[in-house]
């Protein structure tokens, strides 16, 4: 035995006589029954209940470790030499394992001639494995936002954008995902759109895509750089199918609606989840775990990015997902400076739409010009008819009260009472007819239509200067209506307005919904017009003055309130307006 070893005999006896005093986990095993006794921080750190017992056996505690800890306990005892065993995983009943490295001594008889067991003393080192993992992940995520950074920086057109993001989303070098999809809102942001998707429908195509990758370690920023031009998503089956997909914001609802309205990125692992997004996507995803993470940025929310490892069943982990979201969040910035540098490219283009728009706006107003006279004349005839007809019908019933009167007579006030109940009939009809264009009533966004009849009325007002603008905004506030008929009785309320106004006068129409009472707001701009003249006017249309506007304002009030709703104004010290509500 070397002299060191006859050295730190003593101490060894010491330590053997008073490890149970030692403030750290400490466990000792003798050869000859393979019991292993402890202390109660070794309880403790390793989760364990004894109770009656003195000790475990030794197999037991080694299928704890993921260590030859039996075979290095009796090679300490044989030889007398203290060794240490690093990297040790150790799985307790809780929480996620514990990493540790185990210090191993002989314990010498009394006299130091014999050992009799075996020390074990635990020194826990989760903590520093927890922040070494971390700073292996931040790291990753930095590399890949760099390089990822790298191939959208100069990218402008969001087609390969796209490309790009679904690249790094499935490469083994970026993300590593099986297969990811983007979905974008719509104009309206009524519904999300499948746009693009990349990976393999099954397990043999999976073999196909990324086989032709090889394997010397090449960067991201590479990958990206050789496959943006030889990947085609349109020849990809996933990417066909994706983009025949349609999923609503509204009625459905569920994850997906959720990550977005909430601007949060989401594992979604429940089987009832995934089997509804299952059944809505046509099994385009929902078969297994799925990552979310919306496309927002600034005040803008553009889509989602779904993901999934359904070949591998790779399960997800929380740092896969900060690494989705952190990605994503960087994607929505280029796809957004994509999109203006798109919006700047076609102006020309808006130009030629707008023109071609005014061109159809015109003949929308000749069109609501036509049903305007159509219903006043309508209105006039009914109303002409229907008072001599009352009198007439009002003498029949009064000759057939008459007493004494021959057969004949009777016979022929009775035709006369009859034909005149047909006739109001029939008067009846035209007034329904006045009163509606359209039978069959449909959700209109009032946002939207104060968007159209500005466009309309404008051109009328046209010569005088006045202005009519929309501040519209893309909430939809919604009612159930006949559409052709309020654009009409609202066309003609702005109308009347506007021909009442001096020249250059601004007048502005916006829509809200208050607490389910729905308003359309027609406001004067007191720059143009002062207080004082915007109260006048606004007199002179309640009080119906002008040519025909008495006529158009009852065909305006007739039609609004066929529809549920009731014009109004506001005089007060506030500002002044002519103001629609719809009861919800």
């Amino acid at each position: 035995m070397s002299t060191a070893h006859a050295q730190i005999r003593p101490l060894l006896r010491a330590v053997s006589f008073d490890y149970r005093n030692i403030p750290f986990p400490v466990f000792t095993a003798r050869r000859d029954d393979e019991i292993v006794s402890f202390n109660q921080h070794f309880v403790e750190y390793m989760q364990i209940d004894p109770g009656d017992r003195i000790g475990i056996p030794l197999p037991d505690l080694e299928a704890r470790f993921n260590c030859e800890l039996k075979s290095a306990i009796y090679e300490v005892m044989d030889t007398g030499k203290p060794a240490n065993i690093n990297d040790v995983v150790i799985r307790v009943e809780s929480d996620e394992d514990r990493y540790a490295s185990i210090h191993l001594m002989p314990s010498f008889s009394t006299d130091g001639s014999t050992i009799t067991s075996c020390i074990g003393l635990i020194n826990d080192v989760s903590g520093l494995k927890q922040m070494e993992q971390r700073l292996n992940l931040v790291q990753n995520e930095l590399s890949i936002v760099s390089q990822v950074s790298a191939q959208l920086g100069s990218i402008m057109e969001t087609e390969e954008i796209l490309k790009i993001i679904l690249i790094a989303v499935t490469a083994r070098e970026g993300l590593g995902f099986n297969r990811a999809f983007i979905l974008l809102l719509n104009e309206e942001q009524t519904e999300l759109v499948g746009r693009h998707a990349i990976g393999p429908v099954d397990a043999e195509e999976a073999g196909k895509i990324w086989q032709s990758i090889p394997d010397e370690g090449k960067d991201l920023r590479t990958i990206i750089r050789s496959y943006r031009g030889s990947i085609d998503l349109g020849d990809m089956t996933l990417d066909r199918a994706a983009r025949n997909l349609r999923y609503p914001m509204f009625g459905k609802g569920g994850a997906l609606v959720d990550s977005i309205t909430n601007r949060e990125s989401q594992k979604i692992t429940s089987k009832h989840e995934l089997s509804t997004l299952a059944e809505q996507t046509d099994r385009l995803f929902g078969e297994s775990a799925l990552a979310v993470a919306p496309l927002f940025s600034r005040n803008t929310v553009h889509g989602i990015i779904v993901a999934d490892n359904k070949i591998t069943n790779r399960e997800i982990a929380d740092s896969d997902l900060d690494q989705l979201q952190m990605f994503a969040s960087q994607a929505a910035i280029a796809i957004e400076r994509a999109r203006l540098y798109e919006n700047q490219q076609s102006n020309i283009e808006k130009l030629e739409n707008t023109n071609r728009q005014l061109e159809r706006t015109q003949q929308e107003v000749i069109k609501m010009e036509k049903l305007s006279l159509m219903g006043e004349m309508t209105y006039r005839v009914a109303h002409e008819l229907r008072n001599p007809l009352t009198i007439i019908g009002g003498f029949a019933s009064l000759l057939l009260k008459s007493e004494g009167m021959s057969d004949t007579p009777r016979e022929r006030a009775e035709i006369i009472k009859k034909e005149c109940t047909r006739i109001e009939k029939q008067l009846d009809v035209l007034l329904d007819f006045s009163r509606s264009y359209s039978q069959e009533k449909e959700d209109v966004d009032l946002n939207r239509l104060i968007k159209i009849v500005a466009g309309m009325v404008q051109p009328k007002l046209l010569s005088s200067g006045v202005v009519v603008e929309s501040e519209s905004d893309d909430t939809a506030v919604t009612v159930h209506v006949h559409k052709d008929q309020l654009l009409h009785g609202l066309y003609n309320t702005v109308a009347i307005l506007g021909e009442l106004s001096p020249d250059n006068a601004i007048w502005r129409l916006s829509a809200a919904d208050d607490s389910g009472k729905k308003t359309i707001d027609i406001s004067p701009d007191i720059g143009t017009l002062g207080r004082d003249e915007a109260v006048a006017i606004i007199h002179k249309f309640v009080q119906g003055r002008g040519a025909t506007g008495d006529l158009r304002l009852s065909l305006a009030n007739e039609a609004i309130a066929y529809n549920g709703g009731e014009i109004g104004f506001a005089l007060n010290d506030g500002q002044p307006k002519i103001y629609i509500t719809f009861e919800s």
